[in-house]
């Protein structure tokens, strides 16, 4: 597993979480995310109502 990577402060961080959970389609990780299952990569349109209501 790859770890993930953020830039804080200008520094790179690399994070390997403790778990994973695999899918198969983009509406599952949303169902995931929401879940607070952990951070997903979907494209905007299937989450777009939901970070218009703020909902994350």
């Amino acid at each position: 597993m790859l770890p993930l990577e953020f830039s804080i402060s200008g520094e790179l961080r690399n994070v390997v979480l403790p778990a994973t959970l695999t899918v198969a389609f983009a509406e599952t990780h949303v169902a995931a995310a929401r879940l607070g299952l952990g951070l997903i990569q979907v494209p905007r349109y299937h989450v777009k109502a939901d970070l218009a209501a703020a909902r994350w």
